[in-house]
């Protein structure tokens, strides 16, 4: 009996398993890309137009380009934008590889240490009070130690970000300046894509002449075909000799202290020759001296400048207008801009302009081009232009 039901148990259980093998459903088979073939459906990375366009919506610090050639400090709001921006560039170039080759070309295109600057190793860079010299050396080394620690990292740490580099705006102080300036001379020739340097000196209690006598020694070894601009100071204007190519320079001629020397003492030195400069910015003290001819060695030492432009400051408000027989010496001048900041008389305004617009015309009878005067006016709102066409050919 027990022999007949387990038979039969058998039997149903085989019909059963033999119903549920049939009922199943085929497995079906889910197509795989093809490996030669590109993916279609999605972007495998990010765009370099897309990432660019994330990164325009965090705040960009300022342009050392599009800024005067002679300056190089942050107020507070540039500072925390500045410091903000390089966070955020640090951290999206530590995602991927790929995010890295992009974020690093921004992140390091300007190496930059400045007064009021912020700083993720020292903190805020400013300049100590110049009566608490100790002090002074603690609080000033930071400059010189950011400004060795950012080369560091573009051409030891990292060699293949030293093609990153474009722009160089610093400030370098008076600690170790002979060691920090040779280190600096030395990676500037491993910047093949240098196009922009600003070198201001923060003075404290060094001459300005025993200062630019450190340049000269340090820079005069050296030679950079790539730069194309040079932003200068009475201290670091040495450094125009070793940039031969040139185009734009700026140049603030102010010294940090009146009473020191003259101007043309500063320069006794020499002022190196820059033929193929063609624009030129100038920051100065206005000199009715007739011993003071250091305007005219800088004429002499730029003669193809083809746009001048002059900022002319005054120790009092009310001073007298500069000499301007220097432009006679610029051959190739084209345009002139002036902007001046003491409050200066209408009568001594239309003198002024008279005698600019008569050295124009001197010049425009030797070559026969057109000419073009701006003046801006501490007390005006808009500028006084002056066009000079071209005369009619013979």
């Amino acid at each position: 009996m027990s022999t007949i039901r387990d038979s039969l148990k058998e039997s149903v259980s085989r019909k059963t398993r033999s119903s549920v093998i049939k009922t199943k459903r085929p497995r079906r088979h889910i197509p795989q890309p093809s490996k030669e073939r590109p993916v279609s459906v999605a972007f495998p990375i990010l765009p370099v137009e897309l990432l660019l366009e994330i990164l325009s919506y965090f705040p960009r610090p300022v342009d050392p380009l599009s800024t005067e050639r002679w300056c190089t400090l942050f107020d507070d709001a540039d500072a925390s934008e500045y410091l903000a921006w390089r966070k955020t560039l640090l951290s999206l170039s530590q995602t991927c590889r790929h995010w890295r080759e992009v974020f690093w070309t921004q992140l390091w295109r300007c190496i930059e240490v400045c007064e009021e600057m912020h700083t993720e190793e020292h903190g805020k860079l400013s300049k100590g009070h110049p009566y608490y010299v100790a002090r002074n050396a603690t609080i000033e080394r930071r400059f010189n130690s950011e400004l060795v620690r950012q080369l560091e990292v573009v051409t030891v740490r990292d060699p293949c970000l030293a093609d990153y580099v474009k722009i160089i705006n610093v400030e370098v102080v008076e600690f170790s300046i002979k060691k920090v300036l040779i280190e600096l001379a030395r990676c500037l020739s491993l910047f093949p894509n240098l196009r922009d340097i600003k070198l201001q000196i923060l003075k404290t209690q060094q001459t300005e002449i025993s200062l630019a006598s450190i340049v000269r020694s340090v820079f005069s070894e050296h030679k950079y075909m790539q730069i194309r601009s040079v932003g200068v100071c009475n201290m670091s204007y040495p450094l125009l000799s070793s940039c031969p190519e040139a185009r734009h320079v700026g140049w603030r001629l102010v010294s940090s202290n009146r009473s020191e020397h003259p101007l043309q003492y500063q320069l006794s030195g020499g002022i190196p020759c820059c033929p193929r400069v063609e624009c030129l910015e100038l920051y100065a003290y206005w000199t009715r001296n007739p011993e003071d001819n250091s305007l005219e060695s800088i004429a002499e030492a730029f003669p193809n400048v083809r746009e001048l432009t002059l900022r002319w400051k005054a120790f009092w408000i009310h001073s007298d207008l500069p000499d301007l027989d220097f432009l006679i010496k610029l051959l190739r001048l084209r345009k002139i801009e002036m902007l001046t900041l003491p409050n200066i008389k209408g009568d001594d305004r239309r003198e002024f302009a008279r005698t600019l617009v008569e050295h124009l015309l001197k010049l425009q009878k030797r070559d026969g081009e057109a000419k073009e005067a701006i003046l801006h006016w501490a007390t005006n709102k808009f500028p006084e232009k002056t066009i000079l066409p071209a005369p009619p050919s013979k």
